[in-house]
């Protein structure tokens, strides 16, 4: 297989042919992806080779520090030795896919190399800042600082989301408010459980309807951008009809979350990310400002006006397309 090119093929290829596909374990280090013919000589105990594809070997130690380098949660699935098994068929796909690729000539085409050039500047970056920063570098003093400066972005105010159920004739809304008041259960959790349902069955807009007329979640500290009264009403309590959207709308508060305001020790550690990630994105900027101060760059700002333009309007929305059997039970 070639080297860095077959790489970056396999990339574009797996992403496509098999959705999460893992990424080949020697890919981590570009420096550790080749094994070239006299190192092969070397590898007398046939054991560190866990496979061959085309001659070329994946050994055991590629094969662990691919699973190592899995988040702890996912490593726990490829304790059996047929979890194990598993993954390396898929390796071994991936490595299959990533030959076939090459043979057809996919290392050539420019979606290819260009995926190849973000891989190498991706990695480039991250040795580089690497190399310069470290979380652990951040004291204690710093990050109760830092607590301390941005704590309210760490806790959480009162957040609570609506279910909504949408007709086009008030008259046939009314209905459904008297066949909510006969079936609606007496218990609040049970009662907004089963409005998110009568919401799935009778809304006549589809893009919400199919998910129960959920809304996203509201904060109380954007109340003034949403329902005025929200975190005024009693949960479960169903308001409506209410004239919205060219049509009515009942709806009904379904989802309460407390509000939250932590302690330094419960988010000690996310405030070093945090820390961590800004003094990243900072560094990573000055990397890019100076290797471009040094670069010889010609922009031709005249002819962005060649560039084709995107179109001025999206597609229709789905709740646009006309909704089949919207009487109940339908």
């Amino acid at each position: 297989m070639t080297k860095w090119l077959n790489t970056a093929v396999a990339v574009v290829l797996i992403g496509v042919a098999m959705g999460c596909a893992p990424n080949k374990p020697s890919d981590v280090d570009a420096r550790e992806l080749e094994v070239e013919a006299d190192d092969l000589a070397e590898i007398d105990d046939r054991e560190a080779i866990v496979a061959r594809v085309a001659g070329e070997p994946i050994t055991r130690e590629e094969f662990n520090r691919r699973i190592g380098a899995l988040e702890e949660f996912a490593q726990v699935r490829f304790q059996s030795r047929e979890r194990r098994s598993d993954l390396l068929t898929r390796v071994v796909a991936f490595e299959i896919l990533a030959d076939e690729a090459e043979r057809r000539g996919y290392g050539s085409h420019a979606y290819v190399r260009r995926a190849m050039k973000r891989a190498m500047a991706d990695r480039y970056l991250d040795d580089r800042i690497g190399e310069e920063l470290a979380m652990a570098d951040i004291g204690e003093d710093e990050r109760r600082a830092y607590f301390e400066a941005h704590g309210d972005e760490l806790g959480r105010a009162e957040r609570r989301r609506l279910s909504r159920l949408w007709v086009a004739d008030e008259e046939r809304a009314q209905e459904l408010v008297d066949q909510w008041h006969e079936e609606a259960p007496e218990e609040s959790e049970e009662a907004m459980q089963h409005f998110q349902r009568f919401a799935f069955r009778y809304s006549e807009d589809r893009e919400s309807g199919d998910f129960g007329g959920r809304s996203e979640w509201f904060s109380a500290d954007e109340q003034e951008f949403i329902v005025a009264d929200l975190f005024d009403r009693e949960p479960a309590a169903l308001h409506g009809p209410i004239e919205m959207n060219e049509g009515f709308v009942l709806e009904m508060v379904v989802d309460v979350e407390a509000a939250y305001e932590p302690d330094f020790d419960e988010v000690e550690q996310e405030v070093a990310r945090r820390i961590y990630d800004e003094r990243r994105a900072e560094r990573r900027a000055q990397i890019i400002e100076g290797l471009m101060a040094e670069a010889e760059i010609e922009i031709f700002e005249d002819r962005l006006e060649q560039v084709q333009r995107p179109p001025d309007e999206a597609a229709p929305r789905l709740r646009d397309v006309p909704r089949q059997g919207s009487e109940p039970g339908q």
